[in-house]
């Protein structure tokens, strides 16, 4: 029975200094061009011809953002896979969503972990 999430207002907030830094070492070249294009808040354009600073998380539409979900959801999986290992879940993850399949009641572990740990998981 798969269990589907849509983790996007969890991983909005997501800043990326802090989630960049953790995994540093682990995917320095990647690490390098995230930092790069997100250290500083990106300047969005109005129709009106105002402006706006895009501080958290990543801009819809831009390349890195599947890699940049994939950097910070990558402890929250870890999590979710120790606390499940015995039930044997599967997880499948990508951008934004995930889903589980497994037994019932190992899915509904998974979920009631992701649930109670990952809008503050960080």
């Amino acid at each position: 029975m798969p269990a589907v999430s849509g983790r996007r207002k969890c991983l909005q907030q997501t800043q990326l200094k802090s989630q960049s830094r953790k995994h540093q070492k682990t995917v320095s070249p990647i690490y390098t061009y995230l930092h790069n294009s997100y250290n500083t808040p990106s300047m969005l354009y109005l129709e009106n011809g105002n402006h706006m600073l895009s501080q958290e998380g990543v801009t819809q539409g831009d390349n890195a953002a599947v890699a940049m979900y994939a950097l910070s959801t990558r402890p929250l999986v870890r999590a979710l896979s120790s606390e499940t290992a015995n039930d044997e879940v599967k997880q499948v993850w990508y951008a934004d969503d995930s889903s589980a399949l497994g037994s019932l009641a190992g899915v509904k572990k998974w979920w009631e972990y992701l649930q109670a740990n990952g809008p503050d998981f960080r």
